[in-house]
């Protein structure tokens, strides 16, 4: 399923409060939502240097560093893939799984949408 980008923009401004690291997904908590990475995914820091992420995951990252940063930018690819640019210049691509299962899903206040 495809979320439409009306959607989508409605996380920009929205302040980053808690990361959550589990094997299989990885929950961005933010204010009145959260969304939830179940695909493979790049942190690129505000240098430019970037770390490729897959599940299982085995290492945290430095995603971190978002933490108390608002979402700037979201850019949603024909594909599903989800580019997110944060106010302290640091940036996460989310990959597509392309239809075979859940890419993420995004709780934005109250509603649920799930990307493939």
């Amino acid at each position: 399923m495809k979320i439409a980008p009306e959607v989508i923009s409605k996380i920009i401004n929205r302040e980053i409060f808690q990361l959550i690291y589990n094997k299989f997904s990885l929950v961005i908590i933010f204010e009145n939502g959260e969304l939830t990475i179940e695909s493979n995914y790049k942190y690129i820091n505000s240098i430019g240097q970037s770390e490729f992420n897959e599940f299982p995951l085995k290492k945290q990252d430095n995603l971190i560093s978002i933490i108390g940063n608002t979402i700037k930018s979201v850019d949603l690819q024909e594909n599903n893939a989800l580019n997110i640019e944060f106010s302290n210049g640091s940036k996460i691509e989310i990959s597509s799984n392309e239809g075979k299962f859940e890419s993420y899903s995004l709780s934005i206040d109250g509603e649920l949408y799930v990307a493939n």
